[in-house]
């Protein structure tokens, strides 16, 4: 496939999520769970021939292009609302004074896993 680097890296920050959840650290991995969907992003992209000249003058994919262009690689209305639900999240455990809840990390791990299996990383 295009990166399968990407699909690696998306996979093992799945994995860390997961473990960090285990552990109770609740704003690492909602960071890792975003940067994993962050990944597949770039992986499905590439997977279709996509640059990040295919959207514009860029040379390198950041998160503002990837986000708005989820569509692109086949993200369905639930699975658009996944990633900027982990968006807010990840700003909220990288940026704000307030912690991200177990409540609030946890359920979105296996929604996670789901959308990572269906771009092709393997899990």
């Amino acid at each position: 496939m295009a990166n399968d680097g990407l699909a690696k890296k998306a996979a093992e920050n799945l994995r860390a999520a997961t473990l960090l959840v285990g552990a109770r650290e609740y704003n690492a991995a909602a960071s890792r769970a975003y940067f994993a969907l962050y990944q597949a992003g770039m992986f499905a992209l590439e997977g279709k021939g996509m640059t990040p000249g295919t959207f514009g003058d860029y040379t390198e994919w950041n998160h503002r292009l990837i986000k708005n262009n989820r569509r692109a690689f086949g993200l369905n209305w639930e699975e658009r609302e996944l990633w900027e639900d982990l968006y807010e999240l990840r700003v909220k455990a990288d940026y704000r004074d307030a912690d991200v809840q177990r409540e609030e990390i946890e359920p979105a791990l296996g929604e996670v896993a789901d959308v990572l299996q269906r771009l092709g990383v393997e899990i």
